[in-house]
């Protein structure tokens, strides 16, 4: 039997807007809290929740565009329409060119958060609906599915290629009435009003386009078919350096304000972030994907997944450095569309995101993941101390994320920890001292206006080492990312252990391509601010699977943009 829709399943939208501490799920006895699921690990699952899931999101994305949580509202929240949504109205100085996220700042991570935990809890409330109507002996396993179900995470950065769950037009799963076949709610989302009626979706680059696309001809026509498997190849291709940036992050961004945003200096998680979004045009940099675009990138199914990973990383993060799991200096905020620019704190509001009391999320608020009652494999606390659970995390980051460095026998039993420190001193006593090198960049957005979405690469002897993507919002501000180098370098045999000798050869080799997603190319001398340099330092491998690298001083070596520039 094919379904086209789910409106025979009868499913009532949710009377409001505000977020609620969802507590399906949790054990009532220790607090341990359902995990989000890798997207590919709940497919090969498959089974009721997986059912479940697929169902609830179509039930999202087929209920009316006027619906406050219908996918439509909520993946307008991001961008277009410049509209309020749960009451939050524009405010005195707001923006009349972004919506509500706070993309290039400090907020970036904690914004999402309940951005995504709203998402997650209408299409909680949907599955448990839908999970009611099934009867028989299988019956149980989909109320019990129902109440564990959290949205699932895309791990791009140890598997970037495209999830087959996210590629394929159509679906197979069984429903209350048996075994269907639906259009797949993580493929695309097909607009309901079309052609557009909103003039912020008129003048927008993809207002010929009924449905989300990935990797399409810019000036191809509106009936144009995604071309996934190119996405996918520039995605594994990047994947090398994306797998490093995150790893240079967690070894190497220990205060918040580092780690959350490309707002500071140093490894974050929001530029490897911004490098999936760019890669949405696929190969060929005439193509465009919704993905690519703030505006638009949330009616994309993938986004959801994709930000979802984001929150991941965050929340490993927060377990590796729990002394520090929020940002405490007050940082410059840019103009969004309900907030006027000004600083930020911690305790500034989220918004639009509101408690059931009307109150606004902060960033304070939603500093754990028990803000909205689930957690991530790997990250499950219960009867855990903190130093131990951060001693777990980082081994998990290791086996993910790390590189093949050479490393002493497993560490002591936590019993004993006494004995562990003094051996773990001996070890990182008789490891090797190491080099490590990256490449800082730091530009100002408003002289690449005119090029935005764009790309500040970096090719060492015509190899690519990496990049600073920069989204099309916000186009203000200072815009900074240290890109790793040691993996390139040890595929070109450079002479690591001989830092002059390297950064000499890097002056010579080192290029700089700044280019628009649509492949206009600009010589990078003539972009005013772009500054980058090259960074040499120490380094000991980990003495244990159980612990990070430990690095020295940078010693910083600043370089003539002109010099690199691939002109």
């Amino acid at each position: 039997m094919r379904f086209s829709s789910l409106v025979a399943l009868g499913l009532a939208p949710w009377a409001g807007a505000q977020l609620t501490g969802v507590t399906a799920g949790v054990d009532p006895v220790t607090g341990e809290r359902p995990s989000r699921l890798d997207i590919n690990a709940l497919h090969a699952q498959g089974g009721p929740a997986w059912d479940l899931f697929i169902q609830a999101l179509s039930v999202m994305q087929t209920a009316s565009e006027s619906d406050w949580v219908s996918y439509y509202q909520i993946a307008g929240i991001h961008g277009i329409p410049l509209k309020a949504y749960n009451g939050v109205e524009q405010v005195p100085g707001g923006s009349d060119y972004s919506g509500y996220c706070p993309h290039g700042q400090v907020t970036f991570s904690t914004w999402h958060r309940p951005y995504i935990a709203l998402l997650e809890q209408i299409l909680q409330s949907h599955a448990q609906t839908i999970a009611d109507q099934y009867t028989g002996s299988s019956a149980a396993a989909y109320q019990a599915a129902a109440k564990t179900l959290r949205f699932p995470y895309w791990d791009w950065a140890s598997s970037a290629d495209l999830p087959p769950s996210t590629t394929t037009q159509t679906l197979d799963i069984t429903s209350p009435a048996g075994p269907v076949t639906l259009p797949n709610p993580l493929y695309s989302y097909r607009f309901q009003t079309f052609p557009f009626l909103d003039p912020d979706f008129q003048s927008n680059t993809f207002s010929k386009f009924s449905e989300t696309k990935r990797a399409v001809p810019y000036n191809g026509s509106s009936s144009a078919v995604s071309d996934q498997a190119s996405t996918s190849a520039i995605l594994e291709m990047n994947q090398p350096w994306l797998r490093d940036y995150v790893y240079s992050v967690f070894t190497q961004s220990t205060q918040f304000e580092l780690m959350s945003s490309t707002q500071s200096q140093g490894p974050s998680f929001e530029a490897p972030h911004n490098s999936v979004h760019s890669d949405f045009s696929g190969l060929n940099f005439m193509n465009i994907g919704h993905m690519q675009f703030v505006s638009v990138a949330a009616f994309d199914p993938i986004f959801f997944l994709h930000h979802t990973n984001v929150d991941r990383l965050v929340a490993m993060w927060q377990a590796i450095y729990f002394n520090s799991t929020m940002f405490t200096s007050t940082q410059p905020g840019w103009a969004l569309f309900g907030t006027a620019a000004g600083d930020i704190t911690a305790d500034s509001p989220l918004k639009p995101f509101t408690d059931e009391s009307g109150a606004f999320y902060t960033s304070n608020r939603v500093a754990s993941t028990r803000a909205f009652g689930y957690t991530y494999p790997g990250l499950e606390d219960w009867g855990v101390s903190k130093p131990e659970l951060a001693r777990q995390v980082t081994a998990r980051v290791n086996t993910l994320y790390g590189r093949e460095l050479k490393t002493a026998p497993a560490s002591a039993p936590a019993s004993k920890i006494r004995k562990r420190q003094v051996r773990y001193a001996l070890r990182q006593a008789a490891l090797p001292v190491l080099k490590d090198y990256a490449a800082a960049i730091s530009v100002e957005r408003v002289y690449l206006a005119d090029l935005l979405p764009a790309t500040v690469e970096l090719f060492v002897a015509g190899r690519k080492a990496g990049e600073l993507a920069l989204l099309a919002m916000p186009t203000a501000g200072v815009a900074q990312s240290t890109v790793p180098l040691r993996r390139t370098l040890e595929d070109l045999d450079a002479p690591l252990d001989d830092a002059d000798e390297l950064v000499a050869e890097l002056r010579l080799k080192l290029r700089v391509v700044v280019k628009s997603n649509n492949g206009t190319q600009v010589p990078a001398a003539s972009v005013r601010s772009l500054v980058i340099e090259i960074q040499d330092r120490d380094f000991t491998p980990p003495a244990s699977d159980d612990a990070f690298p430990r690095y020295g001083r940078i010693n910083r070596h600043p370089v003539s943009v002109g010099e690199l520039d691939s002109f």
